[in-house]
C-alpha cells in the first residue's frame, strides 16, 4: 500500500493511557519495562521500514506535545495500579490531557521522574495527589528528534503544536518561548548522525561553517582551511538541488528560489567532510 502514498504519518503516540490497568507512557521512545513491546516509536518506525518495505523518506514520526493523566488506586508511580478516570480537577483545561504548557503550570504538585529505559518523563502527585502524569519535555523531544534524523526518515508531525506556546503570563496571550519546537528545531539543524549513508567520515569542523542557520534569503560558507571547499545541498528527497566551490575564505549565496523546509548540506575539502541540516524559513 505504500507505493501509492507519498507520506505516512505514524502517530506515535497514545500507546497507553487511564484505559489500561497500570499506568504507563503516552509516547515512549523505546519499550518501557511493562505492556506491550512494540507500543513505542521506534519499534512502530522500524517496523515499517523493515518489516513493510516502506521508504524512510515517505515516514514521519508523531511527538505529542499533550500529556495523558491517570488515577492511581494508592501512592502514584510508573505501572502503579490505575482507576480508569483521568484527573479532570487538577487539568480541567484540558479534561485531564493537558498541553504541554498547563504540564508547566501545574508541575509544582508533582515530582518528576526519568523513565531510562523508555526515555521518557513522567510526573508523580505529591502530597496525597494520586494522580500519574505521562508528558513529553525537552529531553525527550531531543532524543525523538535525533532518532529521527538517525533513522533519515521524512521527519515528524506535531500533534498539537499550540501545546508548546508558553506564555509571558498565564492567560496574556503573548507568547514568551515555544521550548519543544526550539528544541526539534535545533537537532534538525544541527544534529551529527552516529552513523550516516556516506561512505566518508563525518566530521563537525570549526573550520568550515555554514551560517545563518535557520536562513531566510541567503546563506554563506565560511572556510578557514587553505584549499577549495565544496557545498552539495540536498532536498528533502534526496535530490541535489545546488552545488558550489569557493576558495580559502567565504562566499554567500542565494536560497531565495528553494521553498521552506530541511534541506541536507555536505561541505567538503581535502580533509575534511561536514554534514549538517539547513532549515530554510
Amino acid at each position: 500500500a505504500s507505493t501509492y502514498l507519498d507520506i505516512i504519518n505514524v502517530m506515535s503516540y497514545d500507546y497507553f493511557g487511564s484505559w489500561d490497568q497500570v499506568a504507563n507512557h503516552n509516547a515512549p521512545l523505546n519499550a518501557p519495562a511493562q505492556g506491550d513491546p512494540t507500543f513505542n516509536l521506534s519499534t512502530s518506525i522500524n517496523k515499517l521500514i523493515n518489516d513493510y518495505n516502506v521508504d524512510p523518506m515517505k515516514i514521519t514520526a508523531g511527538l505529542a506535545f499533550y500529556g495523558r493523566s491517570a488515577k492511581t488506586s494508592g501512592t502514584p508511580g510508573l505501572h502503579a495500579p490505575i482507576t480508569g478516570s483521568v484527573d479532570v480537577v487538577t487539568f480541567p483545561e484540558d479534561e485531564g490531557t493537558p498541553l504541554y504548557y498547563n504540564t508547566l503550570l501545574k508541575s509544582n504538585l508533582f515530582d518528576e521522574e526519568w523513565d531510562a529505559q523508555a526515555n521518557v518523563p513522567y510526573l508523580t502527585g505529591k502530597n496525597g495527589l494520586n494522580t500519574f502524569l505521562s508528558f513529553d519535555n525537552e529531553q525527550s523531544i531531543e532524543l525523538k528528534a535525533q532518532f529521527i534524523v538517525e533513522q533519515e526518515i521524512r521527519g515528524a508531525i506535531i500533534w498539537e503544536i499550540t501545546g508548546d506556546y508558553v506564555e509571558t503570563s498565564p492567560g496574556s496571550g503573548i507568547i514568551s518561548e515555544t521550548p519543544l519546537v526550539t528544541k526539534l528545531n535545533d537537532v534538525f539543524c544541527n544534529y551529527i548522525p552516529s552513523t550516516s549513508s556516506t561512505s566518508e567520515v563525518i566530521k563537525e569542523s570549526t573550520e568550515m561553517v555554514l551560517y545563518p542557520n535557520p536562513a531566510q534569503s541567503e546563506v554563506t560558507i565560511r572556510n578557514a582551511e587553505k584549499g577549495k571547499i565544496k557545498l552539495c545541498l540536498f532536498d528533502i528527497t534526496g535530490k541535489q538541488i545546488h552545488t558550489i566551490e569557493l576558495g580559502d575564505y567565504e562566499r554567500s549565496f542565494s536560497i531565495e528560489k528553494y521553498p521552506s523546509g530541511i534541506y541536507r548540506a555536505e561541505l567538503t575539502s581535502e580533509n575534511q567532510h561536514n554534514v549538517l541540516l539547513l532549515l530554510i524559513n
